[in-house]
């Protein structure tokens, strides 16, 4: 195996908790546009459908509204949730405790870079919220790219700004199909990052279950 010059890194449930940032989000949706009280037994039964609904952020944002019109009877008519949810995830959406710490003993020993999908406003939100552009040699972000993660474009755009070879990287990310595939199909060795909560994975794919694992393999 070649040396390691460069870790890419995708941004959400990666470096940052969407998770936990997502629900607060949602629970400020509910005070904001459904004026339901989040801290009662009704409010947190939406807000945790609305958990499930938004499927790690993977589903279409205006099946939330489908679901809580069809599970609860609120129609909010041409509502457009994927507005607000640009104008205000970024907000609430923190890095996890160890996330400064890998990236600063990663920035000794390697070159940074972050590939993500979605929205330019909520993304740059987030990174400059979160005090992380400093961190990385070359940032892409799908709206700004034209295409997202798995189109092998994103993973090409940064090594060709690097200067390195396929073999000389590996991409740190969360969802299998976009960040893991992904990398594979560009010839990235990719490390998937997912909390041991009892799901298998059978596939040889390095898995580690916090962002502090990094330290231990690279």
């Amino acid at each position: 195996m070649s040396e390691i010059k460069a870790v890419m890194f995708d941004l959400d449930n990666t470096l940052l908790d969407r998770t936990e940032g997502a629900y607060r989000t949602f629970r400020y949706f509910l005070t904001s546009v459904l004026n339901v009280d989040p801290d009662t037994l009704y409010g947190e039964a939406i807000l945790q459908d609305m958990m499930n609904w938004d499927g790690y952020g993977n589903n279409r944002k205006t099946f939330t509204l489908e679901c809580l019109k069809k599970d609860y009877g609120i129609d909010l008519g041409d509502f457009d949730i994927n507005r607000w949810w640009f104008y205000h995830l970024y907000r609430f959406e923190d890095p996890y405790p160890e996330t400064y710490q890998v990236l600063d003993y990663l920035k000794k020993k390697y070159r940074l870079v972050l590939l993500t999908n979605g929205d330019s406003y909520s993304q740059n939100g987030k990174i400059d919220r979160n005090n992380l552009r400093h961190y990385f040699d070359f940032i892409a972000i799908s709206d700004e790219v034209g295409k997202g993660k798995p189109d092998e474009l994103m993973y090409r755009l940064a090594l060709e700004h690097l200067g390195i070879r396929a073999d000389e990287a590996v991409f740190v990310g969360d969802t299998f199909g976009k960040d893991i595939l992904g990398a594979h199909n560009a010839g990235i060795r990719p490390i998937w990052i997912w909390p041991d909560d009892g799901r298998p994975c059978r596939s040889d794919v390095t898995r580690i279950m916090k962002i502090s694992d990094l330290m231990d393999i690279l």
